[in-house]
């Protein structure tokens, strides 16, 4: 029998110009149905109806018709074929030609172009003639829906004849493309809440089986006549590849056995995903079906983009086992500027009068919970959240955000303490695994749909999630503690989100959790209903009616004096660094030393060591260090290491 394809014309690798058609990339997942599921799948759908006539060409016809069917030099085909396709009986007629499949068997590059039906005639002729004809008929039924906030093409195939069998099949196959390799794994891993995709995890998955691809059908037609019969095949199928591999990896050298363990693990997880009981209807409220929903995109050891001193060979091959990023967590947290954190207040400074009011130090601590336990849930590096959430908020000078404002203006340079976070870890040369650094300057922004930056790991989103929604309770909690909200004020929103901030926190994490599931994604936006509303409220709440009322004046008259003083006592260090340094214990305190001393006295270590002030040893830092103190804030973004995270 002559093959239906062979080796590469000669014709096809000439570099054509002025091609007429279309190339595309093609990223698609396939299953099979019983066709009793025919109505199911394209009820109440916006549902296009064709008829396809599809027939594959030998080499020698498309060789003979070469003139006719260039092909652009990108394609390396691995089929070609032609097609008639009958819409509410107008007929078109189409050349196209696919390349080879990847490994996943899901994504390959497909050329098409239409051509005019006397071609179509003559190269169905030549196929006839030589006793060749290998075709596929086949109803198609297609529409578009969206998942995971992409569109994505649904095509249902009813075939009535494949090779040389002409009959009324009782099964049906589903091809879903979809724009993305990850949409694609996600698919096939069968963990997803879409409602309009949530069908094809009672199907059976033909992704990547050689013997259900058209091609295949059209020489050799289904390896059985009936849906059930198809089943069984599918499962002795996965058995026999189980069964391969188990018997290589018995005779094989070991160096050989890691690709067949591989390709083993592959096989079982196939086997379990075709054969595992499933169930009528995904509820995305249940928690725990959306464990490790995203592990497909966690962040990994080859994602890594290593440290910027990477002498060390024990701390290399400590990376190279993934440990890297605990290395770096701890420490973060043993450093004396984590340390400090619990005597920085969150907003409101230790003269409010409310003994508990949250300090950076109680905050970072739950967004480090809370990035833990997002992380965890989704399936995504937790230890690099950890080192991430670690580091976030370690460049907040006193007084907060109003204490950047004021270090702006003072030093006429842009202030912003999620760069001064990545000065730090500078100065105290932790030599940090870079995208933990990256991942801590992203947590700042976001706006009012919080997700991971474009093109960015989503354990950035993670961090940048648990930021807002850890800080959003707490600050409004305190807001009525120290006396700049009513409680009744919120009452309506304590309804639905609890009493307590650990209560808001819980049903943020929750929300978070099911939104990312749904869309496959880190993301909390309006999708995620009241919780979201409460959020937007809450946050709208601090930043009208709370954030403008706090009287700043006596945190400016202390960070004025302390930073010029500093300023003429320290003429080799800049002032900016060491106030941004500087906790909101201490202002008060250096603020009070200075008073006690004639305005012409100057300040001196040994005086200020004398007297317990920590923050003297960023001075210590500076002038030890080999750093570029002009480069501190990273004015410039060339300076700051974001490149090469994808």
């Amino acid at each position: 029998m002559k093959s239906i394809t062979g080796k590469i014309p000669t014709w096809l690798k000439k570099d054509l110009k002025n091609i007429i058609g279309d190339i595309r990339n093609e990223i698609e997942v396939k299953f099979l149905f019983h066709r009793d599921w025919l109505n199911r799948i394209i009820e109440s759908k916006d549902v296009s109806q064709k008829k396809i006539e599809q027939i594959y060409l030998s080499e020698d016809t498309a060789n003979l018709f070469s003139d006719k069917l260039t092909i652009p030099k990108e394609i390396i085909p691995k089929e070609w074929r032609i097609r008639c396709i009958n819409v509410n009986n107008e007929k078109k007629y189409k050349f196209t030609s696919k390349g080879t499949a990847s490994k996943e068997g899901t994504k390959r590059k497909e050329y098409e172009k239409n051509i005019s039906k006397e071609l179509y005639d003559t190269l169905k002729s030549s196929e006839q003639k030589k006793g060749n004809l290998y075709q596929v008929i086949k109803t198609r039924y297609s529409y578009k829906t969206f998942f995971a906030d992409l569109l994505v093409k649904v095509e249902v195939d009813d075939y009535h004849s494949t090779g040389k069998r002409l009959s009324q099949y009782d099964f049906i196959t589903c091809e879903v493309e979809v724009p993305e390799q990850r949409l694609a794994d996600v698919i096939l891993n069968r963990k997803y809440f879409s409602k309009e995709l949530q069908f094809l995890r009672q199907g059976y998955n033909l992704t990547g089986i050689k013997q259900f691809s058209n091609r295949k059908l059209a020489e050799n037609g289904f390896v059985a006549n009936s849906y059930d019969e198809l089943i069984d095949w599918l499962y002795q199928y996965h058995l026999d590849n189980i069964k391969k591999y188990i018997s290589k990896l018995e005779i094989e050298k070991s160096s050989d056995k890691d690709e067949l363990f591989n390709n083993l693990k592959i096989n079982i997880e196939n086997f379990e995903k075709n054969f595992e009981p499933v169930e009528d209807e995904l509820n995305s409220d249940d928690i725990s079906l959306s464990q490790d929903v995203l592990s497909n995109l966690a962040f990994s050891v080859e994602n890594s983009l290593g440290r910027k001193y990477n002498e060390d060979f024990t701390l290399s091959k400590f990376d190279q086992l993934g440990k890297g990023w605990l290395r770096d967590y701890q420490e973060i947290i043993s450093a004396n500027f984590y340390i400090r954190l619990s005597s920085k207040p969150q907003i409101f400074r230790p003269e409010s009068g409310y003994s508990n009011t949250t300090t950076r130090g109680a905050h970072t601590s739950d967004v480090i919970a809370t990035s833990v336990q997002l992380a965890r849930q989704l399936g995504l590096n937790v230890e690099l959240c950890m080192a991430i959430a670690a580091l976030h908020d370690i460049g907040h000078p006193a007084g907060g955000h109003v204490g950047e404002d004021f270090l702006t203006q003072k030093s006429g340079r842009d202030f912003k303490h999620h760069i001064f976070s990545i000065s730090l870890a500078d100065i105290f040369q932790l030599n940090l695994l870079k995208e933990v650094q990256i991942g801590s300057f992203y947590h700042k922004s976001g706006g009012k749909e919080l997700s991971a930056p474009k093109g960015r790991p989503q354990e950035f989103g993670v961090v940048r999630i648990a930021d807002k929604i850890s800080y959003i309770p707490w600050d409004l909690f305190d807001s009525i503690a120290n006396g700049y909200l009513e409680k009744n004020k919120i009452q309506h929103l304590c309804d639905i989100m609890g009493n307590e901030p650990i209560d808001w926190i819980r049903n943020f994490i929750n929300a978070v959790i099911k939104e990312s599931a749904e869309a496959h994604q880190v993301k909390f936006t309006s999708k995620s209903g009241i919780i979201f509303d409460a959020y937007m409220e809450a946050r709208k709440l601090l930043y009208t009616k709370v954030h403008p009322n706090i009287n700043w004046q006596t945190l400016n008259y202390q960070m004025t004096l302390c930073y010029d003083k500093l300023e003429a006592s320290f003429e080799d260090v800049d002032p900016v660094v060491v106030v941004g340094y500087m906790t909101d214990k201490e202002l008060p305190l250096l603020t009070a030393h200075i008073e006690s001393k004639p305005k012409s006295q100057t300040l001196n270590i040994e005086d200020l060591e004398k007297n317990g002030f920590g923050f003297i040893e960023i001075i210590h830092k500076m002038r030890a260090s080999d750093f570029d103190m002009s480069n501190i804030y990273y004015s410039h973004p060339s300076e700051i290491p974001l490149d090469g995270i994808s």
